[in-house]
């Protein structure tokens, strides 16, 4: 049996509060910590982000990190480009768009339809003008960094973005005579050492079961699934049904009532919600991988579906999990024929899985062969070249897309 216990261990996050002209705090930027020592330790941006919006939003709850304010999080750019979901709702966050973003037309064109959905976005650390021109018209706070502008030019920054109703939110702030000199440039919002350092939460964590959330993911594909199907699958974890029961009583969704069952608060989240959180909470539980498994999974899975779908299968479900279930081995770092003895798959499955064989097995095979730039293997499943292009397109477009298909309702 794989080995799905729970591990108890802390989690971290640091806020530090933003202050407006009057210094009344509107907000928190939220930070992350591997440790009560006020330090990142992280180089990975989108795990980062992950457990930014995990610990605020499932463990310790939005309402009891930044109150009414907003919630300020950094977006990388698989964040903006849907590579990634964003499962939390516009009303209580501001997304920071960082300096190492790449403004190019998919960017633009993802940030327009963020916000479209109403999210709101602030520069990061800008220093020059140059740096806001990509992104005018999509951004509602320019937040400068004092460290790395001097006087001259932070006067000049400010009198150009001020006549266009841009907040201007001045970060690094560190002495008396800094936050006098902004006030008097008009800047909006305030944010350093000075007024306040970064304040570290830290409470106990019980990491999910990796093995309950793959099982509720696959369960929640199922057209005909129901709550009762979902809820005998969630309540396995205890982690996971108290994350649930959590999320869905904090202020992030401020119901009427108190939720007390798992089936009422499945109902009230939605399915597609709920899968936007699993997919989160599975790339985060995986310590030491590349969180890029689980998209090579999700862009295996829709491939062998839609490679199906074209050689005129009319059952494509055995096709989607096998592309699916592929990363298994990677992600638990035990062999295949060990991992599927604790899923309940069909032989046929099973067969894709271990050996490449049965119709399953072989577009799978196809598949991987294809990701090694050998295209044959697809070429004798009996597909034009240009069917195969269109379905490449397509798959990479679904699988960027994900964000959004998760939040429709």
């Amino acid at each position: 049996m794989l080995d799905t216990k729970t591990v108890s261990s802390n989690f971290f996050i640091a806020r530090q509060p933003i202050f407006n002209r009057r210094l009344e705090t509107v907000g928190y930027e939220l930070l992350y910590r591997s440790s009560e020592v006020n330090q990142a330790n992280f180089s990975d941006g989108e795990q980062a982000t992950i457990q930014v919006l995990l610990n605020t939003f499932a463990n310790i709850g939005v309402e009891k990190v930044v109150g009414s304010g907003k919630a300020f999080i950094n977006l990388t750019q698989n964040f903006i480009t849907s590579r990634y979901p964003i499962p939390v709702s516009p009303s209580q966050v501001i997304f920071e768009i960082l300096e190492n973003c790449s403004p190019n037309e998919q960017t633009m064109e993802a940030l327009r339809h963020l916000r479209r959905r109403g999210y709101q976005f602030a520069l990061d650390d800008v220093v020059d003008y140059e740096q806001v021109i990509p992104y005018w018209g999509l951004f509602k706070i320019v937040k400068i960094d004092l460290s790395k502008i001097s006087s001259n030019r932070l006067s000049t920054l400010a009198s150009i973005l001020k006549p266009h109703h841009i907040w201007l939110a001045a970060e690094k702030v560190e002495t008396l005579e800094e936050l006098k000199r902004c006030m008097q440039l008009g800047f909006d919002l305030f944010q350093g050492y000075f007024l306040c350092q970064p304040r570290v939460f830290q409470e106990k964590r019980v990491d999910t079961s990796r093995m309950v959330i793959l099982k509720t993911l696959l369960k929640m594909r199922e057209a005909d699934v129901s709550f009762k199907e979902i809820e005998n699958l969630i309540a396995q974890d205890v982690v996971l049904s108290y994350k649930l029961l959590k999320l869905v009583n904090s202020a992030y969704y401020s119901f009427a009532t108190k939720i007390k069952s798992l089936r009422q608060a499945i109902s009230l989240i939605g399915i597609h919600r709920l899968q936007g959180w699993m997919v989160l909470l599975l790339m985060a539980s995986i310590e030491n991988k590349p969180h890029e498994l689980t998209n090579i999974a999700l862009m295996r899975a829709i491939l062998a579906e839609k490679i199906a779908q074209s050689l005129g299968e009319k059952q494509t479900d055995p096709f989607f999990l096998s592309g699916l279930f592929s990363v298994l081995d990677a992600l638990f770092d035990m062999p295949m024929e060990k991992v599927i003895t604790s899923i309940p798959l069909s032989a046929e499955i099973a067969e894709a899985l271990i050996s490449h064989s049965g119709k399953p097995g072989k577009v799978l095979n196809a598949i991987l062969a294809s990701e090694r730039e050998n295209w044959d293997e697809l070429l004798q499943l009996g597909l034009q070249p240009h069917v195969i292009n269109n379905i490449f397109f397509e798959s990479f477009i679904w699988t960027t897309t994900l964000s959004e298909e998760i939040h429709e309702r």
